[in-house]
């Protein structure tokens, strides 16, 4: 087993964004966790005691399966300066020319670790999306050229596009498990699951928990961020959710993504209670996403509201930085609200009566949001199976659509695993075609 990792991944990876967007400026506290994250993510895949990697002043691990060392110098060592390891771990620079330039000092059997670097897939060349399994913004990767896909009349693709994979709750985890550890292996860059009492696709089908599933995934997986698609206050309450999402963010180690929305209408009579009309769901929601968030950020919390109370809840440990909110909706309120309080904003269309009309719903819809003006950094999901085929059809299918949806603004594609039948039914070797292509694997 690999050591537990020291440094959150979401903070490694927002360190290793900001150098990637500056080294000359990144500061001295900057370089440091980046070096650190990247040396972890070395040890986490070739885990090991006979090699010691060096970047003083920063850091150091050990890891490659072989003779053990139990005092003394490793049997292998290798030593650079911060800067290079970054730009060798990042792939901007290639292991064989750091060598011959002198930037490396490398010596022992196991020393040439060429051949597993880039720990970040090589950013990809013009004409097709880019990915990197670090989850990380523009700022890291070369602007795209007009994607193939790109209609008429359309801006090209934005780049940095990052893809989404959800994984129904729907098995026993023995056959859950290898799926979740396939798509982190693959390099998707977030993984969901549905957080429903029941889903209409699969109303008759096995159902199992979202928290307890997500914790799982959490511990076979490394890379990818984890979502809820979405937690809702159909049958959650803030106080004793919270609970949940503290502890999922620490088993992760900083990497789930809360998506947040009103809720399917299944779920919403599962439970009792009165019926409520499309506006009070709406309040209901917007009370539950403005309560979670300050319960999130402060201990202690009283809250008397319309539909949830809090009487002196204790919220510890109060997290360092609040777990991203990626809220859902398709109306103008919803859009304000995730503006407001959100890092991000996820849709699924409007199904309409044919493929066209869900593309013009989504072009609408994400139109409507730049009047919004979100801030800088705030990014757009879609799930992309809600139009009338299915997104993993084929890799043809799925690149053209990542394509599109890259024009019309939104920065993150979300498909399904692929099913034998019923909803989302493809064949799983797509899975292998699209990482091929699109996640560098």
């Amino acid at each position: 087993m690999p050591p537990r990792r020291r440094i959150p991944v979401a903070q490694g990876r927002e360190a290793l964004v900001r150098w990637l967007a500056g080294p000359d400026a990144a500061d001295r506290s900057t370089t440091a966790t980046a070096v650190r994250h990247l040396l972890e993510e070395l040890e986490q895949r070739h885990p090991g005691r006979s090699l010691e990697v060096r970047v003083p002043p920063f850091g150091a691990v050990q890891c490659v399966e072989g003779p053990v060392h139990t005092r003394g110098t490793p049997p292998s060592v290798v030593e650079t300066d911060a800067a290079t390891w970054l730009r060798v771990a990042t792939g901007a620079l290639a292991w064989d020319d750091a060598v011959a330039g002198g930037l490396v000092r490398a010596s022992g059997q196991r020393s040439a670790i060429g051949s597993l670097l880039p720990l970040v897939p090589p950013r990809r060349s013009p004409g097709r999306v880019e990915m990197t399994t670090v989850g990380t913004d523009a700022a890291e990767t070369a602007a795209a050229g007009t994607h193939p896909a790109t209609h008429a009349g359309e801006a090209p693709p934005r780049p940095g596009i990052r893809l989404g994979l959800t994984i129904l709750p729907e098995h026993r985890w023995r056959d859950a498990e290898p799926r979740w550890r396939a798509a982190d292996d693959m390099g998707w860059d977030h993984l969901w699951t549905y957080d429903h009492l029941t889903w209409s696709g699969l109303p008759d089908a096995p159902w199992f928990s979202t928290v307890s599933t997500l914790t799982a995934a959490a511990l076979v997986t490394s890379r990818a961020r984890l979502g809820t698609f979405v937690a809702s206050p159909n049958f959650r309450h803030p106080g004793a959710f919270v609970r949940d999402v503290l502890s999922l963010d620490d088993v992760s180690e900083g990497r789930l993504l809360l998506g947040l929305g009103t809720g399917g209408e299944l779920d919403s009579r599962k439970l009792g209670g009165p019926e409520l009309t499309v506006r009070q769901r709406v309040d209901r929601f917007e009370e539950f996403a403005r309560l979670l968030d300050r319960l999130l950020r402060e201990d202690h919390v009283d809250h008397r509201g319309t539909y949830f109370t809090c009487v002196d809840v204790r919220t510890l440990p109060v997290p360092a930085c609040r777990p991203p909110f990626v809220m859902a909706g398709n109306g103008p309120r919803a859009q304000r609200l995730a503006v407001e309080l959100g890092d991000a904003w996820v849709t699924t269309g409007l199904h309409g009566d044919d493929e066209d009309a869900w593309w013009r719903s989504l072009r609408e819809l994400s139109g409507r949001l730049d009047e919004l003006a979100p801030p800088a950094g705030f990014r757009r999901y879609v799930h992309a199976d809600p139009a009338h085929r299915f997104a993993l059809e084929s890799a043809d299918r799925f690149e053209d659509v990542v394509g599109r949806l890259g024009a019309l603004g939104f920065t993150d594609v979300i498909t399904h695993w692929p099913r034998p039948e019923g909803p989302c039914a493809g064949d799983e070797r797509v899975l292998a075609q699209v990482a091929s292509r699109l996640l560098g694997r």
